[in-house]
């Protein structure tokens, strides 16, 4: 049995980074892999992103200040800032092996034969603070080293980046991309070959998300609702939420959003108190799903829900565009209009399970699991 060490941003409670953490995790303990994810504390996203943590460990007077005005003059906002928080690291425990706690790679004393970097944008430097350890700089090179779904999200970087990539990504064993995008750039700035893969929610079907989401804490399997996830606010993927559930006679529910938002008159239920198990959930039994983030469109692609997206970021654009032209979903962005009709799910269905095997079978070749026979099927 192989030993496995996942290294991703495991600091990061946000739904995305949690769910493709998930679902990697899992792909590799059903196929017989004794699997661990490195619980690395990144100090930079213990800021952004663990809103309990210790109010004294804040950087910065301003951040300080926030939190202190939420606590003050927004309780209800705190409290449900701490539950999702709390949701999070239990659904955590309970899903995922973690190693101990390090917060540097000299602190892992455990030894595995795969390391694996990925998936989620590990390779972004403008957003890690060229933090080496997401390129597994800390393990030797006569060990193994793999990605998977790595990406470096808008590919805007400098000379001194490429050699970063150049001197790091070159060691590794198999270098698995989740951008076309990504897989030029290391051709053509690092002389470096990969291949591109799913994003690792895929790796899971709709039956494990059905029974991941069956653990909700809460039932809306009955309800009538479209949902909304931002992962950055935009009243034009509202608006468009807004007139598509009034044409169905539906609620809408919006994640993402600190405060409850009208239209009309009409209300928008905002739910920022959930975790995991709960957002599985609403996105399973949605009649849509309107979205500015890649994963909550991945999760509504692999539930068969009809979805909507606006990405103005090009970089994560081009992410979603990708993924749209792979499995042959047509045109869901409503930034550009001239939205296709209903989607065609069975012929999403024969392309995401193509893209599916590929990606299965490049991840377990690279880390040893697949026979010479096996492969070549």
């Amino acid at each position: 049995m192989n030993n496995i060490a996942i290294v991703t941003f495991n600091d990061a409670n946000n739904y995305g980074a949690f769910l493709q953490e998930y679902a990697l995790f899992n792909y590799l303990k059903k196929n017989n892999c004794n699997v661990n994810v490195v619980n690395y504390e990144n100090e930079e996203f213990l800021q952004q992103y663990k809103y309990a943590n210790n109010l004294l460990k804040r950087k910065g007077i301003l951040n300080k200040l926030k939190i202190l005005y939420d606590i003050i003059f927004r309780t209800d906002i705190y409290k449900k800032k701490i539950q999702r928080e709390h949701l999070f690291e239990q659904c955590k425990l309970k899903e995922i092996s973690l190693t101990e706690k390090v917060t540097s790679g000299n602190d892992l004393r455990q030894s595995f034969d795969y390391y694996i970097a990925g998936s989620d944008q590990v390779w972004n430097v403008n957003i890690t603070d060229h933090n080496l350890f997401y390129f597994l700089d800390f393990v030797n090179d006569n060990k193994k080293k793999v990605s998977y779904a790595a990406s470096f999200g808008n590919n805007d970087f400098s000379d001194d980046d490429y050699q970063i990539f150049k001197k790091y990504i070159s060691c590794f064993k198999k270098v698995l991309v989740r951008e076309e995008s990504g897989k030029k750039m290391l051709a053509e700035k690092c002389g470096i070959e990969s291949d591109v893969v799913l994003d690792p929610t895929f790796l899971l079907n709709v039956n494990e998300w059905y029974s991941f989401s069956d653990k909700s804490c809460i039932d809306y399997s009955l309800k009538k609702y479209v949902l909304v996830y931002l992962v950055f606010r935009s009243n034009d993927i509202i608006d468009a939420a807004y007139e598509y559930a009034k044409d169905h006679q539906c609620e809408l529910i919006l994640i993402g959003c600190k405060s409850v938002v009208k239209r009309n008159g009409f209300v928008i239920k905002a739910m920022n108190n959930i975790g995991p198990y709960e957002f599985v959930h609403l996105i399973r039994y949605a009649r849509a799903v309107f979205s500015t983030s890649f994963h909550g469109t991945a999760l509504a692609i692999n539930m068969r829900v009809p979805f909507f997206y606006e990405i103005p970021d090009e970089g994560r654009r081009l992410r979603l565009s990708d993924l749209m032209v792979k499995l042959n979903v047509g045109n869901r962005d409503i930034s550009r209009g001239n939205i296709d009709g209903d989607i065609n799910w069975d012929d999403v269905s024969r392309c995401l399970d193509k893209n599916r095997q590929i990606s299965e079978r490049l991840l377990l070749d690279s880390v040893g699991i697949l026979k010479m026979d096996e492969k070549c099927l």
